[in-house]
């Protein structure tokens, strides 16, 4: 049967307009299977980048703080926020405030639930309860954010004792952190300078916000207490009872009656030097006629 198919088969010829046209036939479907597996490769490489590009971005855009929040009490840490409102890192920068950055979760979470484990902790709340001042500083120099973040941590801090919130621009972080204080604290040593310029950043580096609170206090009293008061004047001196006995002239009162009775005196000297002058003469003209 397979010898009479191929004798059949060879009696079939193939013209030559035919060979041309398989030929180009298979030739365009090879270079179209070799285009469509260039443009998948080509297109599995661009998701790749893409999907890269887009990780690198999310990871920037995650990773990257856009605002902090100094938390300052003896204890001084920093805690670095990102866009989406997560803590992404913490700054220790006393040995108190590593050891507590330590011991607590704090990355990744929303810096509300920061600050209430912050809140919390055994350490904290027992310089709570010692009357030591908690100072939280929202960093931000974006207004509205700033406002909206400064409105949560009142928040999270609303009916707790001897805790102060404020807000500001980062202008003096670069500072801050080069002296070795957090952004809270300097700015509280920058308000003692103010009022004491001999002052350094290390003379408050390992004070706790109350005493450093202290001593802006007692410098403030020094700079409002009225000045000595002075010698008194010859206006308000009193002539002593043995000056008046001694003395029948009344005692002068100001040293501008002294000083009229000065020029007084002067005048009656010149007046005596006057007479004295002309008694003179007189003498000297007797002499003559005589």
């Amino acid at each position: 049967m397979d010898e009479r198919l191929r004798q059949s088969f060879d009696h079939i010829q193939a013209g030559e307009d035919l060979k041309r046209r398989t030929s180009a036939y298979l030739v365009q479907q090879a270079f179209y299977r070799q285009r469509v597996r260039s443009l998948r490769r080509w297109a599995l490489a661009a998701a790749c980048a893409l999907l890269l590009t887009v990780g690198s971005l999310g990871g920037w855009l995650f990773f990257t703080p856009v605002s902090t929040i100094s938390v300052d009490i003896n204890p001084s840490l920093e805690l670095n926020i990102n866009r989406f409102d997560r803590v992404v890192s913490v700054d220790g920068f006393n040995e108190a405030g590593q050891a507590l950055a330590q011991n607590l979760e704090l990355r990744f979470v929303n810096y509300t639930e920061a600050l209430e484990r912050l809140l919390a902790d055994v350490q904290v709340r027992s310089y709570l309860d010692q009357g030591e001042g908690l100072s939280l500083l929202v960093v931000c120099d974006d207004q509205e954010r700033s406002g909206q973040m400064l409105a949560q941590v009142e928040g999270c801090t609303s009916g707790q004792q001897n805790v102060h919130c404020h807000a500001g621009g980062s202008e003096n972080a670069a500072e801050a952190h080069a002296a070795g204080l957090s952004c809270g604290k300097y700015r509280a040593y920058l308000q003692l300078r103010e009022l004491d310029p001999t002052v350094a950043p290390e003379d408050v580096e390992g004070l706790s916000m109350r005493e450093i609170r202290q001593w802006i206090q007692e410098a403030a009293d020094q700079e409002e207490a009225p000045a000595e008061t002075p010698e008194p004047s010859c206006d308000n001196k009193e002539t002593s009872s043995e000056e008046v006995d001694s003395s029948s002239e009344a005692p002068e009162s100001s040293c501008e009656s002294k000083a009229e009775a000065g020029s007084h005196n002067g005048g009656s000297a010149q007046h005596g030097q006057g007479h004295g002058q002309h008694g003179g003469g007189g003498k000297h003209q007797g002499k003559k006629h005589g």
